[in-house]
Order: C-alpha cells, then sequence, then structure tokens
C-alpha cells in the first residue's frame, strides 16, 4: 500500500510535457534577390513583418516608364531629405540615361542608375538579402528594379543627434570639454581629430543578434601589440548574446578578472582621454 502511494506520488510530481511551440524565425534572413520586383517586395514585407515605420515606395523609370522599381527605406534612421534628393535623381535623371538601353550598352540597369543617377557618395549593388537588410537597419535606402537580381543600396543614414556637450561625470579645469555621444561615428571623428596619424585603425563589428550593436575598435598601427589587437578581436567574435545595450555588457565578456581590485579597463566618456591611450598602445 505504501509502495503504491509512493509510486503515484512521483507520477504526479512528473512535470507535464508542454506542446512544442514553433521555432522563432530567424534573426537575419538568408538566401539572394530575384529578379522579379513583386517577389523582392514580397520578401522584404514578410521579413519586417509589415512594420508601419518601413517605407515601401514605388515607382516607374525609362521614358514611357516601362520599368518598375522601388526604393525601400526605415523612417528616421535613413535621412529624409537625402532620399528625397535620390527619388528625384531617378525619377527625373534616369529618364534621360535610359534604364531600357541597358542591354544594348552591355551594363545592367543597376550599373547605369550607379554610374549616371545616383550622386550619394557611397553606394554599391548586392545581392545577398541579409547583407541588405541589415544595411536598411543602418540607415541605408535600398533602390530595386524589375528584371534586375540586385538591389542598390545607397547610404542615405541619420548623422542627427545629441550634440557634442561637455562631460558631466569627469569634469576637468583645464584640457577640452567635449565627450562622447550616442553615435558611434562621431565618436570615432571626435577621436581622429585628436589623433592625425595615417596608421590610426578603426575596425567596425556588429555584435548582438537582435540588437546587431556597431562596435568600433580602434587602435594604432605600429605602435599596439598586434597580438593583444587579435585576441581583442578573437574574444569580440566570440561573443554570442542577444543584445549589447551598452559597454559593460561587452567588458563581462572579454575581461578575464570580474573580481579584482587591479582595473584590467579603463571606461571614459572623453575623447582625449582615448587619444591618449591609444597614443601609448592601448
Amino acid at each position: 500500500m505504501l509502495l503504491t502511494f509512493l509510486s503515484l506520488l512521483r507520477k504526479s510530481k512528473r512535470p507535464k510535457s508542454e506542446p512544442a511551440s514553433a521555432p522563432p524565425p530567424p534573426s537575419q534572413p538568408s538566401g539572394r534577390l530575384s529578379s522579379r520586383l513583386e517577389d523582392n517586395l514580397d520578401v522584404l514585407r514578410r521579413v519586417f513583418g509589415n512594420s508601419s515605420d518601413v517605407i515601401f515606395r514605388e515607382f516607374t523609370l525609362g521614358a514611357s516608364g516601362e520599368t518598375k522599381a522601388a526604393v525601400v527605406y526605415t523612417e528616421c534612421i535613413a535621412n529624409s531629405e537625402i532620399v528625397q534628393r535620390l527619388l528625384e535623381n531617378l525619377m527625373i535623371q534616369a529618364r534621360e540615361v535610359g534604364i531600357s538601353d541597358a542591354a544594348a550598352s552591355q551594363s545592367s540597369g543597376m550599373e547605369r542608375l550607379l554610374q549616371f543617377t545616383v550622386t550619394v557618395a557611397s553606394a554599391r549593388i548586392e545581392t545577398e538579402l541579409a547583407a541588405l537588410t541589415g544595411n536598411m537597419l543602418s540607415g541605408h535606402t535600398i533602390v530595386l528594379l524589375n528584371g534586375e537580381a540586385g538591389a542598390l543600396t545607397v547610404d542615405t543614414r541619420q548623422t542627427k543627434g545629441r550634440a557634442v556637450s561637455e562631460s558631466n561625470v569627469q569634469t576637468v579645469v583645464r584640457g577640452p570639454l567635449d565627450s562622447f555621444t550616442e553615435l558611434i561615428r562621431m565618436n570615432t571623428t571626435l577621436v581622429r581629430r585628436r589623433i592625425k596619424d595615417t596608421r590610426l585603425r578603426v575596425e567596425n563589428v556588429q555584435l548582438g543578434c537582435v540588437t546587431r550593436t556597431d562596435v568600433a575598435l580602434m587602435y594604432v598601427d605600429g605602435i599596439v601589440n598586434e597580438s593583444v589587437v587579435e585576441e581583442v578581436r578573437q574574444r569580440l567574435k566570440r561573443i554570442e548574446i542577444d543584445g549589447i545595450l551598452e559597454s559593460g555588457n561587452i567588458e563581462e565578456f572579454i575581461q578575464d578578472e570580474t573580481f579584482t581590485p587591479f582595473p584590467t579597463m579603463y571606461n571614459t566618456e572623453r575623447p582625449d582621454v582615448v587619444a591618449a591611450g591609444n597614443s601609448c598602445s592601448r
């Protein structure tokens, strides 16, 4: 009787099997673009889940509007003024270029747009879906043409942000008063203004499977220990986490000792301190 009771008790404590849930969608899409504009737009709408901040603008190109085209960008991350000028160039100048004459000139319509129409300095042709979506989330605008198995990614990133101001934490009486902001390119510029040396290297990497946070590794080539730089690169590559929201998340992954009275890393919001560290092989 007692054995039967214990057996029933053990059975009652067993966790109930939960129904299998559908696997989550991949964080980054894979595959290549199609030559049909409608298929590419459907894929992008499905990837972004018809998000309201992802803008799709369809139009036609050519002297008689024979070529269907579309631009896709992320609102507020892309600069609306640059996107507007890009659309004007595509709709006006593309008629003079002649997209339909691409076959006769032995170049694709996308290449003719890149050569004769797009006036933005940074632009290139991409065919991988993962690269396109990553560029879009960074502020690039995607140009698609019907009949082209590729897309034109144009740098239209929004550079406006919090202005460079005085540090509220690390205040000084003598010395520069500017401090870092939330824009990574502005921060690297503040350091490069102080180190006018061609050996200053800036290597960009994205961390976080979900947040895809931009991280910059800066050092002066020829001064820094190359083995230390390579070790930092490898430690950054080994970081596997959903989100990187502040520098402390990276620090926890790459430092050797987390509990030590001796500082192994230094945090600062002053670019002159970073420039001094780079000059001293850090």
